[in-house]
């Protein structure tokens, strides 16, 4: 999977979280900051408890990503985009 956000408008970000096999949209939100580790877990827990259990995840080195990523699949492999 793919975890990436952008700010549009200062300080809210569109955060979205896309399959890295079939570029298919899993979810996104506007309106959290993609540096806030509370935010982006309320954002990803909820999809962890539908069934999301990923394999690896790309993300562009956001510290507060990789740790909420690690926090909620702790055998999740981390690759960084460059």
């Amino acid at each position: 999977m793919i975890l990436d956000g952008t700010f549009l408008h200062r300080p809210k970000s569109i955060v979205v979280l896309m399959d890295g096999e079939s570029n298919a949209i899993i979810s996104g939100i506007y309106g959290i900051s993609e540096n806030s580790e509370k935010q982006l877990i309320e954002f990803l827990l909820p999809l962890k408890e539908r069934g999301l259990f990923p394999r690896s995840c790309t993300v562009d080195g956001n510290p507060q990503a990789i740790r909420v990523l690690r926090t909620l699949w702790p055998d999740i492999i981390i690759q960084r985009c460059v």
